[in-house]
């Protein structure tokens, strides 16, 4: 194991095209430093070719080498450590979470980072221990830009998995007039995942707060509901 780190980074810097990295800092706006320029279904193939050594790993040991990879600070080494960390789900335990919130902390830089921890660590972890995810009150509520986000985007899983409903709906009204563009999108993307399954209560939310809530989180909120509700909410 001891050598997967330099063939994982020498296996990424293989596969980088020339270009890409200048065409992903252009066209989403991000600090690309930290790239190889490798596309992200590529990174998760290798990453996917990688894990066959890692699998056998006891869960503390898959941690630590996951630790070892986000401290270099490379974009596609994050992705491998959050995908790896993931398929190691059913073997999370409460003392984990610790560890996660620490990886959101010292390793988000930007949007992607934290959507990546969102959808492949937290939450899993969230469905697996759901008395956990009150924690994301606490991120609401933080001067961190990206635990506010977090506090939304990490309860995308579970909503999909029919749960969380009332928590998200205080998530969001705690972020209702956050002033950062990234944490209202966050949690209009929240607001839209939890639409599929409770359209009359999100819409509800919606109305009693249209006047104050910024159009931005507003127009993701109501992407899935038919035209001519959002056109009439729109008008609110």
């Amino acid at each position: 194991m001891n050598s997967i780190l330099p063939e994982l980074k020498q296996r990424f810097k293989s596969e980088a095209e020339p270009g890409y990295r200048e065409h992903v800092a252009k066209l989403f706006n991000l600090n690309v430093d930290g790239y190889f320029g490798v596309r992200v279904p590529k990174i998760r193939a290798i990453a996917q070719e990688f894990y066959s050594f890692v699998k056998p790993l006891h869960i503390d040991q898959k941690l630590e080498l996951c630790d070892q990879l986000l401290h270099e600070n490379i974009y596609e080494l994050k992705v491998t450590a959050y995908q790896w960390t993931g398929k190691s789900k059913r073997d999370f335990k409460p003392e984990h979470l610790s560890l996660f919130e620490k990886w959101l902390m010292d390793y988000t830089k930007d949007w992607a980072d934290c959507d990546d921890i969102c959808s492949n660590v937290l939450g899993e972890y969230f469905l697996k221990f759901p008395d956990e995810a009150i924690c994301v009150l606490d991120w609401a509520r933080s001067e961190n830009l990206w635990y506010r986000r977090a506090a939304a985007v990490s309860l995308l899983k579970p909503l999909r998995k029919e749960t969380q409903f009332h928590l998200a709906e205080t998530v969001a009204a705690l972020l209702l007039q956050d002033q950062e563009d990234l944490v209202q999108k966050g949690y209009g993307w929240m607001l839209k995942e939890a639409s599929k399954k409770w359209p009359e209560e999100v819409l509800s939310f919606l109305s009693q707060h249209s006047s104050i809530m910024p159009r931005t989180a507003y127009r993701y909120a109501l992407e899935k509901y038919p035209s001519e509700i959002k056109r009439e909410m729109m008008q609110r």
